[in-house]
């Protein structure tokens, strides 16, 4: 469509006058069609639903949940028409009520509901009073809804809402429901230095820079301009938003007086996220906000104008810039951004496991609280962190600097709204020094005065706690499981995942309180006084990496210091799908004077404490500051591009994880583009290429396929007849790829199998049936379906049996102590036991897995001694000395099993000694050296 140079010039009026005195029925004329138009719609808006998706969800489900109750307590039988059942027709009643059948289904309904449903919080009882609310509200709106579709008058909205609230009411003394679930509200806060400190961990550790930049700018602009999620992120039901995220087009990006200095004007505009009703939109549209560099070198790392150009680079955003060079030296005003990119997301969508991203994919909201949670417990955070933290802590911050007025403005709140007060900065109280008021202390009474130790840095967990939390939730998830009386031990994997899940985050959830618990108890006052001083100082390892890249511009040299500061945490996640893993590093550190033997032999001076003792050890928070800001800028931004690269400190996963293309699927013409241009992690790709994925019936298969779909078939077609059948026959498609692999499976060189009954048996009238059978047959041969690996790697496969049936026996191990092996010592070698037989391991083969026993071997006893000789058997069980013990066989007792494990496992009758001896003739009776 042209674009408009100019608004209508037809007005309303205008119209009418012009089509005044033309028959509306004409066929074909404007005003007919107009009128057709006008008559349908307003069929289809009666009854529209114009609440916001959420609401009406909610709606669905409420009702949804009525209708199965009705048809279980009211009419199990008939449910023809389950509406009349859940809204009865008004009836005449004594007492002047015609809906008094329909007051007790709905109070009924909320007592089921009470009573089953099952509340968020794992404190309650029972779903809270507000619950019931939502209940209410969804039932008095399908009341007036369905009696209005069948033609009766509904009762008022406030019949209704007093009959429903007469119940709530008794049932919140009677059953004493809380007003709001138990769970105390998140009030976290997340500040500059858990936000700095997390920053620096993610960038050692991450896998993927182009997503981690991505969760690193929405931080930065959270903690400078307090925003929501949603507001840059793709939310949860936003109805027919246009662009409900922020987008290149979004950013007015200038240039300052100041070399490396940017300045950004970003406008919101997508502010409440749960509301889609245009009257509601009127008052509060968008919301533009000013993003300026820091003043300062040393907190690059929160600067969002640096942060935003970064990305830019890195995706080629910006006009006439791929440079750090063109993008500094330029001396336009304003940095252009392509019209290619003005309606793409800034932060894009991570793919699984976070390994890459998803071009042009927006980022889901719910994922930047997802990454900071898990980020947090990395980092050996205590408290559970969300978003809303740090715009909690940036409205408490904006509130003591400038005022609660402009506050809620960049907040995006109503003037006369208390959500703030209520919500974000409730702990405004702990502020101020009351008692410096109260006595007129000039020294003191500062409300900006928050204590340090309030920071979650300050609270994390050590390295020796983070050490220790895995193998306490492993241990305690076992433990949880034994006496969970709801764990599914006879149900499927899916249901035992599911509550397994559960457990862990119970698990979770209390060590990581006992540890919090621990660090308080234990703390002394010169390590809060160390702490705090390491925080103050911003000596992060970012800043580090920028003064050795900033230091190459001013030919100082690079640093030669190896110190790369206390790494306080494992890499360890948190995976409620499996165990938490273990540290299993054991190893023992050198003696100082075998590392440095080589240098002692030679001579030459051993620097053992280079970075305590060396002079060139140096500040750098003072050498920050002493650099020119440019420098300091540019440096900041090579280090972020250069994340991941050979060169780089950062990224040891992503270097280590590169990502390569399968070179199989990159020559196999029978993958699809999109499997051949897939990225594959080096560790992962030889399980890939060793599997059945390349193998030569997989390939059939797809070539099948990708046949059928070229020509338009409406089911696979065997290739081999297509290649020995003549031009004139036309050969028929199979149901299914199982068919077709039957056909060609069954056939053989003197016969052809259809592989399902209604297909074509193109060759059974043809005089050269034999020959076809024969050319089948042998084509069938060349393609490799005679191979032993056409179906996949053969060793391949034995070791995938291997790994399952190893990671069964586990799982049945932590099951019962029935399951677990003995743990006796392993015989140094084979004992030979006469006729060519021999107990252990093979000769020549040194087997360092330990070995299983089964169970003391029976019959060994005094009481059950015969008068036989004694046998080969108990010769070499003598001669291995003390590494066998012996159990009578009145002694031994059956192992004890779980009584849900009984009906499955059978006892067998105990042998003797003497059973044992005929088993062995009866081997030397066949022949020796078998």
């Amino acid at each position: 469509m042209a674009r408009r140079i100019a608004r209508k010039s037809e007005k309303f009026k205008d119209f009418l006058h012009r089509v005044e005195g033309i028959d509306p029925s004409a066929e074909g004329s404007e005003l007919f069609i107009l009128d057709q138009e006008s008559r349908e719609l307003d069929e289809i808006a009666h009854g529209f639903r114009h609440s916001s998706l959420k609401t009406q969800l909610q709606q669905d489900s409420h009702l949804e949940l009525y209708r199965s109750w009705a048809k279980v307590a009211l009419c199990p039988s008939e449910a023809d028409d389950i509406d009349k059942v859940c809204f009865p027709s008004p009836s005449p009643s004594t007492d002047g009520d015609p809906f008094k059948r329909l007051a007790s289904h709905l109070r009924r309904f909320l007592v089921y509901a009470l009573r089953k449903c099952v509340p968020r919080s794992n404190q309650d009882d029972c779903i809270s009073y507000r619950v019931l609310v939502h209940y209410r509200r969804s039932m008095s709106f399908w009341v007036v809804r369905k009696y209005r579709e069948r033609g009766i008058e509904p009762p008022s909205s406030s019949w209704i809402q007093g009959k429903m609230t007469e119940i709530m009411r008794l049932l919140q003394k009677h059953v004493q429901i809380r007003s709001h679930r138990a769970t105390q509200l998140n009030r976290s806060r997340v500040g500059t230095w858990e936000l700095m400190m997390m920053m620096d961990f993610d960038l050692r550790e991450t896998p993927c820079i182009e997503l981690t930049e991505c969760h690193h700018l929405a931080w930065v602009i959270g903690r400078v301009a307090a925003v929501r999620p949603g507001s840059l992120a793709m939310a949860k039901h936003q109805g027919n938003r246009h662009l409900p995220y922020l987008v290149w087009g979004d950013l007015d990006i200038q240039r300052t007086d100041i070399e490396g200095m940017f300045y950004v004007k970003m406008t919101i505009r997508n502010l409440k996220t749960n509301s889609v009703d245009p009257e509601q939109e009127v008052d509060n549209k968008t919301l533009v906000l000013s993003l300026h560099s820091p003043k300062g070198p040393l907190t690059f790392e929160l600067s969002a104008p640096h942060r935003i150009l970064t990305i830019a680079l890195r995706r080629g955003v910006l006009s006439g810039i791929n440079t750090i060079d063109e993008l500094f030296r330029g001396q336009e005003k304003n940095i252009i951004i392509k019209d290619e990119f003005k309606d793409k997301p800034v932060l894009l969508k991570g793919a699984p496991r976070g390994m890459s991203v998803k071009e042009n994919e927006p980022m889901p909201s719910g994922a930047l609280t997802d990454y900071l949670k898990l980020r947090g417990t990395k980092t050996g955070l205590t408290e559970s962190i969300t978003f809303y933290s740090i715009r909690r802590n940036t409205a408490q911050h904006l509130l003591s600097k400038v005022g609660a007025d402009t506050t809620r403005a960049i907040m995006a709140h109503d003037p006369d709204s208390i959500v703030m007060e209520k919500y974000y900065t409730v702990d405004r109280t702990m502020l101020p020094d009351l008692t410096s008021l109260a006595i007129d202390d000039a020294a003191g009474g500062d409300a900006n005065n928050r204590p340090l130790d309030g920071s979650l840095a300050f609270s994390r967990l050590n390295k020796e706690q983070m050490r220790r939390v895995s193998p306490m939730l492993n241990v305690l998830f076992r433990e949880l499981r034994e006496i969970d009386d709801e764990y599914p031990h006879d149900g499927d994997s899916k249901a035992q995942r599911n509550r397994d899940r559960v457990l862990r985050r119970a698990a979770l959830q209390s060590v990581m309180k006992d540890l919090a618990d621990e660090q308080r108890r234990r703390i002394t006052i010169d390590e809060s006084n160390m702490m705090a001083r390491d925080l103050q100082s911003l000596g992060g390892e970012f800043n580090r990496r920028v003064l050795d890249q900033a230091k190459q511009y001013t030919t100082i040299g690079p640093d030669e210091s190896t110190d790369e500061g206390d790494r306080a945490l494992s890499t360890v996640g948190i995976d409620l799908e499996c165990e938490f893993p273990e540290d299993e590093d054991v190893s023992i550190e050198e003696d100082a004077e075998d590392q440095f033997q080589d240098q002692i032999d030679r001579g030459e001076e051993v620097d053992a404490y280079p970075d305590e003792l060396s002079d060139a050890t140096v500040d750098i928070g003072n050498d920050l500051s002493k650099m020119d800001y440019a420098t300091a800028a540019r440096a900041a931004m090579e280090v972020w591009l250069a994340v991941g690269t050979e060169e780089s400190q950062f990224g040891t996963k992503q270097k280590q994880g590169s990502m390569v293309i399968c070179p199989l699927c990159r020559d196999d013409d029978t993958v699809d583009a999109e499997t051949k241009a897939k990225l594959w992690v080096p560790s992962k790709l030889p399980r890939h290429m060793d599997g059945d994925f390349h193998s030569g019936l997989k390939k059939f298969i797809r070539r099948a396929q990708n046949t059928a779909r070229e020509e338009g078939l409406r089911g696979p077609r065997c290739e081999i007849c297509v290649a020995i059948a003549p031009s004139s026959i036309t050969i028929p498609w199979h149901s299914s790829i199982k068919t077709l692999l039957a056909h060609v499976k069954s056939s053989t060189a003197t016969k052809l199998v259809p592989g399902e009954a209604k297909i074509d048996e193109w060759w059974a009238d043809r005089e050269d049936k034999a020959q076809l059978c024969a050319a089948h047959d042998q084509v069938k041969r060349d393609l490799g379906w005679y191979d032993a690996d056409f179906r996949g790697s053969l060793k391949h496969k034995a070791k995938s049996r291997a790994e399952t049936d190893d990671y069964r026996n586990k799982r049945l191990a932590t099951l019962s102590p029935a399951y677990s092996f003995a743990n006796y010592t392993q015989l140094e070698r084979p004992i030979p036991i006469g006729g060519g037989l021999q107990l252990g391991s093979t000769p020549g083969w040194i087997n360092n897995r330990p070995g299983i026993v089964l169970g003391p071997i029976p019959g060994s006893g005094e009481s059950s001694t015969t008068s036989m000789e004694e046998s080969a058997v108990s010769k070499a069980l003598k001669a291995a000395g003390d590494k066998v013990t012996f159990t009578p066989v009145d002694q031994l007792q059956p192992p004890s099993l779980p009584e849900r494990y009984r009906p499955y496992v059978t006892m067998g009758h105990i042998p003797t000694n003497s059973s044992i001896e005929e088993k062995l003739s009866e081997r030397k009776g066949k022949g020796k050296g078998n």
